[in-house]
């Protein structure tokens, strides 16, 4: 395992010199992850007010920044994590609000890319925290049941013609974290 290894002056007066105090911090990336992060998104019609609720799995890493590791330890001593993970949660929360679910489902690539560019300008807001982001994963998107209905019976309606098997399928294998659950409700929904 890596260190930073940080040299501080302590006060007070000696004869020899001034005194200093070594402090440690991890040089690696400091690994975090979140489960089931619940969030409302942007709501999907403009005449909502608001969104559909879901539960979000995210994985990111981030880095301490080296010539400002001092400066760290100054504003924040050794205890600067939580705070860094609290301002993370709270960026992810407002991100989300801006990202339709159907975003979060189809566009991947789109919502995470925001949520990156939301979170390291969240970081760097006044205090900064000195550090950098390496990398975030958005894992699952978990939504209620009834969600998932709704979105499967409007799926099945708009492929009449189709297989229901195929869509389900679809669904299921599409990392929306349903499966076996509504096969019975969406046998039910294709034949009516």
């Amino acid at each position: 395992e890596r260190n930073y290894l940080v040299f501080l002056p302590q006060g007070g007066r000696h004869f020899v010199g001034p005194d200093y105090i070594s402090k440690k911090f991890k040089a690696e990336a400091h690994f975090v992850e979140i489960k089931e992060l619940s969030v409302l998104t942007r709501p999907l019609m403009g005449n909502e007010t608001i969104g559909i609720s879901a539960n979000l799995d995210i994985t990111y890493t981030y880095l301490l920044v080296q010539d400002e590791v001092g400066t760290l330890y100054k504003e924040y001593a050794t205890e600067y994590q939580p705070v860094v993970e609290a301002r993370a949660t709270e960026s992810i929360r407002t991100t989300c609000a801006q990202i339709s679910i159907d975003e979060f489902l189809e566009d991947r690539t789109h919502a995470t890319r925001l949520l990156q560019e939301n979170l390291r300008r969240r970081w760097d807001d006044p205090p900064s925290m000195h550090i950098r982001l390496d990398q975030l994963y958005l894992g699952r998107v978990e939504l209620g049941e009834s969600v998932m209905e709704k979105k499967l019976e409007h799926r099945i309606q708009n492929s009449r013609g189709g297989n229901w098997d195929a869509v389900c399928a679809d669904w299921a294998f599409g990392g929306l974290g349903f499966g076996d659950q509504l096969e019975t409700n969406a046998a039910e929904i294709y034949r009516k």
